[in-house]
């Protein structure tokens, strides 16, 4: 199970990415309503272990998803460090359109929708067929 969500090396087909993507997603949505949900309720049930708590699931749902996403890029012969792309494409049209536009409404769009423009390729886009620099075909072929 390590290597499966922890692991950098190997390739994932899209099927497998979306499915175990749903992990570190569901980890970190329950940690932010539990974190919302108790904000309010002051340092006698929002205490230091628990909030130290939901910091280690948050890191450790941000190098899940780290680790599928680089794995995915694999599997498209695409080096993990296009990651970063993936990350800063957004965060720029955001920066951009507040910066120059003045328009934060449409930063959030503009960001938004990149976002999900490329969660859609990583989830859609078929990947290499046999091998490639990355390893064998995941599912089989070639």
């Amino acid at each position: 199970m390590g290597q499966l969500l922890f692991g950098f090396s190997g390739r994932l087909p899209r099927l497998r990415y979306f499915l175990l993507s749903l992990i570190p997603a569901i980890v970190a949505f329950g940690t932010g309503i539990f974190l919302a949900m108790n904000a309010g309720a002051g340092p006698a049930l929002f205490s230091e272990p628990r909030l130290v708590g939901c910091i280690v699931l948050l890191v450790l749902a941000w190098i899940v998803g780290l680790s599928l996403t680089v794995r995915r890029l694999h599997d498209l012969n695409l080096s993990g460090w296009w990651i970063l792309a993936i990350w800063f494409v957004p965060a720029a049209l955001e920066a951009g359109a507040v910066q120059w536009l003045d328009n934060p409404q449409l930063g959030s769009a503009l960001s938004s929708v990149a976002g999900l423009v490329i969660g859609l390729w990583l989830c859609l886009a078929p990947g290499t067929r046999g091998a490639n620099r990355f390893g064998p075909d995941p599912r089989g072929t070639g």
